[in-house]
């Protein structure tokens, strides 16, 4: 026990400087995020890779001490400590790593970006179909390399069996972190995509207009935490240009108050978008025809710079364009089903209106579907009065949407239906949660085929340390000394594969989100992965990792517990 005593006093000095060191490294990692030392942007990129090494250091020199300390207190921890490691480190497996990682780099930088051709006039060119096997045998090496350098680092200490183990358990816990992230990620992007095309809190009437609204605008307005509110008339038409048509939801709006209530403008001015609001407030600076229709070279029924009829203004999505072949300043005509009557029946109502701007928020429902124009000019389109399909507001906080929605319903009574931004997309925020858990208890079978390695590495140590424990029993240990012992050793296991596994996950996820991975845009409507990472999602993956290790060490320790100490004995002689 003195030996152990002494090496345990020479073993804290290790972790506590590994945690000094990272304490430094970070401080480097902030001061080049700030650009504190250097404002080369180049740089300042790599501040998340030396943070993410400095709370590598951090993290792993609290749990060695945490280790230390526990295998000084008790002499079960201790045991089952030393029962993990091996006499006598192996370092091939490292070599091999190395050389793995060596050959990736060579492959990548020496043979795939010399004979990349270059770009022509800043446009990348397609490379040839070799090179891309090239770049992806170049990252298969590098991902073999670093499993096999992470498994020959696990070598120098532990015992084939445990690092097996070990590297299960990183393997599920990692997997975990980066598809639950992504999935979170997703989540994360379509909430802020709907949250900037719809408000928190919409206001209706069953199956009625709002023929009495500005009472209604008064009462809302005076409600705790409702910041904002915009009133809009809603119908269903047809939009027709001169290559196409399309069923469309049109959407009268005030343009200066749904400004404080959606980001419209913003999509606006987003990539693929183009016009203002000012446009839609006034019509009369579209009455020119734009120069740029007669570069595309295609029929014009003036002659560009001639002032044309001013026609109320619409917005429309990117989408929507795209497949009406449709330009800022062009015509084009809404039809609504029922129009008025005729010695026929009744007949549809058209109007002819102008694109005044042409908005990309990401979601494909909206920019598809949604042609937003004023108020005075759909209530002249649909033929209705000073009437409002319903009002929308905007809270002082996305959370408490729900909470203001309560309070706006108890304000005006049931004949009003206030939903918030949850309600109204409860369907799909449902699913993306169901597949969200389904997904977790999928890659958790990943953690129990480890799990089910460490029983195995257990019971394999039950068998080899059969005398030992047989010693510890004739000696006076108790069973549930022995108990406590296996235990531990599965505890060991599973937090250490469970930090390793959330760390490399945290890397791939830094990656991702630092460097990107760009995505078909057409089909998946977002340019590149998303990720987001949470903390309760991080506390829920390592709890499972190490709650499954937990489990899988009961039957191993209960029969290390339940070892007579003569029949061991005996079957050792």
């Amino acid at each position: 026990m003195s030996l152990a005593t002494n090496s345990g006093e020479r073993g804290w000095r290790t972790p506590l400087a590994s945690m000094l060191a990272g304490a430094l490294i970070a401080l480097l990692a902030l001061a080049l995020q700030l650009r504190v030392l250097t404002p080369r942007a180049a740089v300042v990129q790599w501040a998340w890779v030396i943070g993410l090494v400095a709370g590598v250091l951090v993290v792993g020199g609290a749990v060695t001490l945490l280790f230390w300390w526990a295998n000084r207190r008790r002499l079960e921890w201790f045991l089952a400590w030393h029962y993990l490691l091996r006499s006598r480190g192996s370092r091939g497996t490292l070599i091999v790593g190395a050389l793995l990682l060596v050959a990736a780099a060579v492959v990548y930088r020496g043979v795939y970006l010399n004979v990349l051709p270059p770009p022509i006039a800043g446009i990348g060119v397609e490379p040839p179909r070799y090179l891309v096997w090239v770049e992806w045998t170049a990252i298969g090496l590098g991902v073999a390399g670093w499993l096999v350098t992470l498994f020959g680092v696990l070598m120098l200490f532990f015992s084939v069996f445990t690092c097996i183990s070990i590297f299960g358990v990183h393997l599920g816990t990692a997997a975990l972190v980066v598809v639950i992230s992504v999935m979170g990620g997703f989540e994360q992007d379509l909430r802020q995509k709907i949250l900037g095309t719809r408000a928190h809190v919409v206001v209706t009437k069953p199956r009625r207009v709002f023929a009495d609204y500005r009472w209604v605008e008064r009462k809302v307005a005076a409600t705790p935490g409702v910041v904002a509110l915009s009133p809009y008339l809603e119908g269903e038409v047809m939009i027709t240009s001169q290559s196409n048509l399309a069923g469309v939801v049109v959407r009268g709006i005030d343009p200066r108050a749904l400004d404080r209530v959606s980001d419209l403008r913003r999509y606006l001015n987003a990539e693929g978008g183009a016009g203002s609001l000012g446009n839609l407030r006034h019509p009369e600076r579209l009455a020119v025809i734009p120069v740029a229709r007669r570069v595309l070279g295609e029929p014009l029924d003036a002659v560009p710079g001639a002032r044309r009829a001013i026609h109320p203004g619409v917005l429309i999505g990117a989408e929507l364009a795209r497949n009406l072949r449709l330009y800022l300043g062009e015509d084009v005509n809404l039809v609504a089903p029922l129009g008025g009557m005729s010695p026929a029946g009744p007949i549809p109502r058209a109007m002819a209106f102008r694109v005044a701007g042409i908005f990309y928020s990401g979601m494909y429902e909206y920019d598809s579907k949604y042609v937003y124009t004023t108020l005075p000019a759909a209530r002249r389109f649909l033929g209705v009065d000073d009437e409002i399909t319903g009002l929308e507001l905007k809270v002082d906080g996305v959370e408490r949407a729900s909470a203001v929605a309560a309070a706006v319903h108890a304000g005006l009574g049931p004949r009003f239906a206030v939903r918030d931004w949850r309600e109204l997309n409860a369907s799909l925020f449902a699913a993306l949660k169901m597949e969200k858990a389904a997904m977790f208890i999928v890659l958790t079978f990943i953690v129990l085929v480890a799990c089910f390695s460490i029983a195995t590495n257990l019971i394999m140590l039950v068998l080899e340390k059969g005398r030992e424990i047989a010693v510890l029993k004739a000696l006076g240990a108790s069973s549930r000394s022995l108990l406590l012992t296996f235990i531990y050793a599965g505890i060991y296991i599973g937090t250490i594969g469970m930090m390793l596994g959330v760390v490399v996950g945290l890397a791939i996820c830094s990656y991702l989100s630092q460097v990107g991975v760009p995505i078909p845009q057409d089909l998946y409507y977002i340019a590149r992965l998303p990720v987001r990472v949470t903390a309760p999602d991080l506390a829920m993956i390592a709890t499972a990792s190490v709650a499954l290790a937990l489990l899988a060490t009961i039957y191993p320790a209960l029969r290390a517990a339940a070892l007579d100490p003569i029949e061991g004995l005996r079957r050792e002689t």
